[in-house]
């Protein structure tokens, strides 16, 4: 007897989980730099968390995500770093549409990830700094259904406010309309951010 299968995942479909899962890492050495530290891999030298449970935490997350975005069940995906308190003070959205036009520009959208993922790494220069002390959320934006399926999961996710921050200011750092796919990523900056010690 053969095992279920799963549907194969298309080379689009494959870029963007790989994007959302370098977007999170890339957003939480800006942002948390001191949970990391150098190591080498492969001879390469390269940033990793040092906290099992926030490693662990967050290959649950990406599961779940991955397992929406390869449905087509997920329209953003958005870090919120907060302060301790849970004021949110910056919200970086990925927003993605996908089109049923043809599929076969699948380098143009890595192109186009590619570059957003330089754009974010240097996007720190146009924030002001968070406090020395801070959390973050992953939030997904799904169908009321999948939320309902999410939750009996065993790593149950929560049904949640938009965590805006107030008085938000937008700064748009990359969009990207392709054949496939449109692409949009955005921080919304809180106006007033307590400052650092």
């Amino acid at each position: 007897m053969c095992a279920a299968s799963t549907p194969p995942v298309s080379p689009l479909m494959a870029s963007v989980s790989s994007f959302v899962e370098c977007f999170l890492f890339v957003l939480l050495l800006i942002s948390f730099e001191a949970i990391f530290e150098r190591r080498k891999k492969y001879g390469v030298p390269v940033q990793m968390s040092r906290h099992p449970e926030l490693n662990q935490y967050i290959a649950d997350s990406l599961t779940t995500i991955h397992h929406l975005l390869q449905n087509k069940n997920a329209d953003a995906v958005v870090i919120v770093i907060q302060s301790l308190s849970g004021v949110p003070l910056e919200r970086f959205v990925f927003e993605f549409e996908f089109l049923e036009r043809s599929l076969a520009d699948a380098p143009d959208l890595e192109h186009a990830l590619r570059a957003i993922l330089l754009k974010l790494s240097v996007c720190d220069a146009a924030l002001s700094p968070n406090p020395a002390e801070c959390t973050f959320a992953i939030l997904a934006h799904t169908t009321a259904r999948e939320a309902s399926r999410a939750a009996k999961e065993p790593f149950a996710w929560v049904t949640s406010e938009p965590l805006l921050p107030a008085g938000a200011t937008v700064v748009p750092l990359r969009t990207a309309d392709l054949r496939a796919a449109r692409v949009q990523v955005l921080v919304q900056e809180a106006a007033d951010k307590p400052s650092r010690p």
